[in-house]
């Protein structure tokens, strides 16, 4: 049994006969006092300039990502987004298996083939057991196996929960959502996600659903010579899906109601480190495995979880942003209605 009581100006729990005063770190981590210090922060002075005023922003989100402590945040995301991984490519082979009445079996296959090459070229040789597993879960996906396919959503679920929650702690808030809410959420955006990436790899990185470069030209009435017009726009289109889709995380995970669009600085500031992150993790990866001994043994598992960390890292740091420019807008709010109408009249009129 729980209960509180004021003394000295602050709180004290009783528990069982103990009394257990809050320490001054607990109530610096409370989303309470994280939101005062991000809400001081944005008040604060700031010099105008080309450099000064990003710089200003950077410092501002790094010392904002400091208080959220989102290195400790990204790490556990990631430690349940690698327990979820192989739960989730059942999924993911399932939603293939659907996609493959529209695309037929021989590019359900193709973009199988692109998947395995994509974790082997991101993650690199020290990868094979990764691989061999994924394929294996492919190649079981046609069984209808029922439990295996719950169990697998209900870790889905489970994963963006802890998705939903980091993120609503990087935007200084309490969830005061319930349980079964924040876990039908997480469901629907990762039943989202792998729809998303299922349609994206099938369209825009393999082609087969909206055909060839030299189709895709014919069906809008251009000669083959446009084709290469497709094969350079479908990247940037993906890309404009990888942003909308973080904008919408970013939208629907925290308990708060802002406008879409409030979130797109993090969207695009999310998907510009996920594919940094991407190519250079595979880069440094090209070049380090195979002459570090300490990569070779413990093989693909500490290459997948690394990557995951990175991925979950850039997730949070436009969550950060976000937040901190939604701080900063609601500063500058204040202010204004803090003006005397003599003093607004007179700013509009120097504008």
């Amino acid at each position: 049994m729980h209960r509180q009581v004021r003394g000295r100006g602050a709180a004290i729990r009783h528990t069982g006969g103990v009394s257990v005063q809050p320490s001054a770190t607990e109530h610096r981590r409370s989303p309470a006092a994280r939101a005062a210090a991000t809400a001081a922060q944005a008040r604060r002075p700031r010099r105008r300039g080309i450099i000064r005023t990003p710089v200003g922003l950077f410092l501002d989100v790094w010392r904002k990502s400091d208080r959220d402590r989102i290195l400790g945040l990204a790490a556990e995301n990631a430690f349940m987004g690698v327990l979820t991984l192989f739960p989730t490519l059942i999924v993911f082979a399932a939603v293939l298996g659907q996609l493959s009445a529209f695309i037929g079996e021989e590019n359900t296959e193709q973009v199988k083939e692109e998947i395995s090459d994509f974790l082997l070229r991101v993650l690199t040789s020290s990868a094979e057991d990764i691989d061999r597993t994924v394929r294996d879960l492919f190649d079981i996906s046609g069984q209808t196996l029922t439990v295996a396919l719950a169990i697998a959503l209900a870790s889905v679920a489970q994963a963006f929960a802890s998705v939903i929650n980091t993120i609503t702690v990087a935007y200084d808030l309490q969830d005061h959502r319930g349980w079964w809410f924040r876990r039908a959420l997480g469901l629907l955006l990762g039943l989202g996600t792998i729809v998303i990436g299922a349609v994206m790899i099938t369209a825009f990185v393999v082609g087969p659903l909206l055909g060839r470069a030299d189709e895709v030209v014919a069906r809008v009435g251009l000669s083959e010579e446009y084709s290469f017009i497709w094969e350079w726009i479908r990247f940037p289109v993906a890309f404009l899906f990888l942003v909308a889709w973080a904008t919408t995380l970013f939208h629907l995970c925290p308990d708060r109601q802002d406008r879409w669009r409030a979130g797109l600085p993090g969207g695009l500031l999310t998907s510009v480190l996920w594919l940094a992150a991407s190519l250079g993790f595979s880069s440094y990866l090209a070049v380090v495995v195979p002459r570090s001994p300490v990569l070779g043994a413990l093989g693909g598992g500490l290459i997948l979880m690394t990557w995951f960390y990175l991925l979950f890292l850039s997730l949070l740091a436009g969550a950060e942003l976000n937040a901190t420019l939604l701080a900063r807008k609601a500063a500058r709010d204040a202010e204004r209605a803090a003006e005397p109408p003599e003093e607004e009249d007179a700013e509009r009129a120097t504008r």
